[in-house]
């Protein structure tokens, strides 16, 4: 007996107090948020259009949250970091906001 395939229709899109929640920002950073969760969203679904199996619902929530996150991240400013001579740097990431779930994503979209 095989399990149904999930249907894209059940996927809820995190509400934009989850998302707040889970990069643990400020309520006056709303706009920014729904901005970037809304991105994050459209990476993410363009990203799974064609998956080789059925994505689970709940692991592309977490993909939206994931990928919102370093959305977010990226767009806050530059993180302050400490090089090994002791000087304080900054620097913004620049990797694939997708890179976050790659790892992830492999058991269900083609690399191709």
């Amino acid at each position: 007996m095989t399990a149904p395939e999930p249907d894209d229709s059940t996927v809820t899109v995190p509400t934009v107090e989850e998302f707040r929640n889970f990069v643990n920002a400020d309520p006056s950073d709303d706009d920014d948020l729904k901005r970037d969760l809304d991105s994050a969203v459209e990476l993410v679904d363009e990203f799974c259009r064609d998956p080789q199996r059925p994505v689970p619902a709940a692991t592309r929530r977490r993909w939206y949250l994931l990928v919102g996150a370093e959305l977010f991240d990226a767009s806050s400013g530059p993180s302050t970091s400490t090089d090994p001579f002791g000087n304080s740097r900054q620097s913004r990431p620049s990797r694939d906001p997708l890179h976050v779930i790659m790892r992830q994503a492999r058991r269900f979209v083609s690399p191709f």
